[in-house]
């Protein structure tokens, strides 16, 4: 992109963040979901024995 000027770079920033906010809430939801249904989420060598 050698010919991108400020405008086109900003852009491409603006959408990326969108992309990165829009990852994050789906896989919030997904957790939460997860969770709901009962599953056990993380590692299970990292969780306390409890």
């Amino acid at each position: 992109m050698h010919d991108a000027n400020t405008l086109t770079v900003g852009l491409f920033a603006v959408i990326a963040q969108h992309e990165r906010e829009t990852i994050s809430k789906r896989a919030k939801e997904t957790s939460a979901a997860q969770k709901a249904r009962g599953a056990q989420l993380g590692t299970p060598a990292n969780l306390p024995p409890a």
